[in-house]
């Protein structure tokens, strides 16, 4: 969506108009939107801001699932996991 930052914008001071903002609030905001609008122009920083919003989420929702699917070890698979094999002989 090449367009996302100016459609964003323009509702954003549309929102702070219809408040009734005063010009001097509205002219922050429109600022504020040029510096944004800049930095997600960058394709880096807007790769980086891709990937890094739902990574939270993603490992939390790992670290869960790996915690409840954890194989749990009982008594008696320790026990065969440390049975020797058989040792065979030389003729």
């Amino acid at each position: 969506m090449p367009e996302f930052a100016d459609k964003y914008a323009s509702y954003m001071i549309e929102k702070l108009r219809t408040s009734g903002a005063s010009q001097q609030v509205i002219d922050a905001k429109l600022q504020q939107m040029k510096s944004f609008k800049a930095m997600y122009d960058n394709p880096f920083i807007n790769a980086g801001i891709t990937l890094f919003e739902p990574f939270p989420i993603g490992l939390i929702v790992t670290l869960i699932s790996a915690a409840i699917l954890r194989k749990k070890t009982t008594a008696a698979t320790r026990d065969e996991g440390s049975a020797q094999l058989p040792v065979q002989q030389e003729n």
